[in-house]
């Protein structure tokens, strides 16, 4: 409960727009855009050690319109950082950092 609200949190399989062939993969993503699909706000965190590909702007825009938190993960990691900006909080998930 924040605020009064009940939050329930749901921690799915990443979104990829690549070609899957494991099948069980497959159903992680179709599970995972059918929870976006109900959800009220998208969390997405991305690893900002790591260079945006073109997908990244495909799985934004498929929460069609609905309100989303771009989080971009492993701050610790400062030594490594490829991108930083274009997020609206900055976390080290590991050293929990920002979490709050």
């Amino acid at each position: 409960i924040i605020g009064g609200w009940p939050i329930v949190l749901v921690d799915t399989a990443g979104l990829r727009k690549e070609d899957i062939t494991d099948e069980a993969e497959k159903i992680g993503i179709e599970r995972s855009k059918f929870a976006l699909e109900k959800s009220d706000i998208a969390l997405f965190v991305f690893d900002i050690t790591k260079e945006k590909d073109s997908s990244s702007s495909e799985i934004l825009d498929s929460t069609n319109g609905k309100p989303k938190i771009i989080v971009g993960n492993k701050i610790d990691l400062a030594n490594k950082i490829k991108q930083e900006k274009d997020f609206d909080v900055l976390i080290s998930a590991k050293e929990g950092t920002n979490i709050d």
